[in-house]
């Protein structure tokens, strides 16, 4: 009964490290494929987002101009 327990508990830290090493090598890869994108794409990201934040402000500063406006109308009649 003792070896049995033994073997199974050998073949179970055996099979624990081979898929941790799996994922591990797993996690790396795909860790620099992401860098190897990112060096890739950087500057359509990079533009991508000062579009983006320019588009905001604009969205924004129209609100404001389109209330200003509404308020002043409103004050007028």
């Amino acid at each position: 009964m003792k070896k049995i327990f033994t073997k199974v508990v050998g073949m179970t830290l055996i099979l624990t490290f081979i898929v941790g090493g799996a994922a591990g090598a797993l996690v790396f890869h795909v860790n620099d494929a992401a860098e190897a994108v990112k060096q890739e794409y950087g500057s359509e990201i990079e533009s991508y987002f000062s579009e983006r934040d320019e588009k905001i402000k604009n969205d924004v500063q129209h609100l404001t101009q389109t209330e200003i406006q509404r308020l002043r109308d409103e004050t007028n009649q």
